[in-house]
């Protein structure tokens, strides 16, 4: 346990700058548009809300839509950056020659590869949530006290606000690890070819998801592997969140307090729902097909070439 903490502090002080900045630039980026009344908004259960619509709300429904609007961002931005490293990470250590260093320390593989997971793919997206609910918080707190002043900053339902954003956050966390069980055999796999193939690994992937998925699902006659990659990615999402905390039709008097008061519940009700996802032989296929890749990418690194 001590030796994968350790890998986990190697990840940290490899790539805390990039990640530092990351996190909060979103932040800083919403904290400018909000005080400048910009009108860029984003979709939260169907609904268009702005962040010119956020600041004229009440101060309770203000901080916990600007809180929403920065978590959506900071995480979305986050799992994009994350996309895009996770397949260079199959074969860091071996381009940088590290993996010579590695390798004469009495450090498992298995480890090795995942630490690196774990920090970018789990702890990351996690962090990144955390960073956009404490962000949103100042953000929310700028735009109070200019709008309407300190005291209605201040005198907001508080108790109810953490109790609510609390729920909202544990059952995020929880819906990452359970979304990277259901992405696994994307992102292991892919990984994996870019570890055996070098640089050619990921345009062989992309190949076989763009023409070889049509291919073969045109030679079987059915939609037999399209299929299947439609239902990882709606599986994921709907690990993430099966259904929003807000009503069906938010608008700038709705109840904010009803709506922080219910969300421990919702929590509890959501995660059943995305757990219940789980009892499937598709769910057993795709964390099989995960260990696989996983498998690959320790043995490519035993041999460390």
């Amino acid at each position: 346990m001590n030796t994968f903490i350790t890998l986990l502090r190697r990840e940290w002080l490899q790539h805390r700058l990039g990640w530092l900045i990351l996190l909060s630039v979103p932040t800083v980026l919403t904290l400018g548009l909000v005080l400048l009344g910009n009108s860029a908004h984003i979709q939260l259960n169907g609904d268009d809300i702005s962040l010119a619509d956020a600041r004229r709300a009440a101060p309770a429904l203000q901080t916990l839509l600007i809180t929403l609007i920065v978590m959506v961002i900071t995480f979305a931005l986050t799992v994009l950056a994350v996309g895009f490293q996770l397949p260079g990470l199959a074969r860091r250590d071996v381009q940088d020659r590290s993996i010579e260093f590695w390798l004469s320390l009495p450090v498992g593989h298995a480890q090795s590869v995942g630490a690196t997971l774990t920090a970018h793919s789990l702890l990351l997206p996690v962090a990144a949530l955390l960073a956009g609910l404490v962000g949103g918080q100042l953000v929310a707190a700028a735009a109070a006290i200019v709008m309407q002043g300190p005291v209605a900053w201040l005198t907001q339902p508080w108790p109810a606000m953490l109790l609510g954003l609390a729920a909202l956050l544990t059952r995020l966390v929880l819906g990452v690890a359970l979304a990277l069980t259901w992405l696994s055999p994307l992102i292991l796999l892919t990984m994996a070819a870019s570890a055996w193939l070098k640089r050619w690994g990921l345009p062989v992937v992309m190949g076989l998801l763009f023409a070889g998925v049509p291919l073969l699902d045109h030679y079987l006659g059915q939609d037999v592997f399209k299929t299947a990659l439609t239902r990882l990615m709606d599986e994921s999402r709907q690990a993430l969140i099966t259904t929003s905390p807000l009503p069906d039709h938010l608008t700038l008097s709705a109840d904010v307090l009803a709506i922080l008061m219910g969300m421990p519940a919702w929590a509890l009700r959501d995660l059943g729902n995305a757990l219940s996802h789980l009892a499937s032989a598709f769910w057993l296929l795709a964390t099989a097909l995960g260990a696989g890749g996983f498998g690959l990418l320790v043995l490519r690194r035993q041999r460390g070439a």
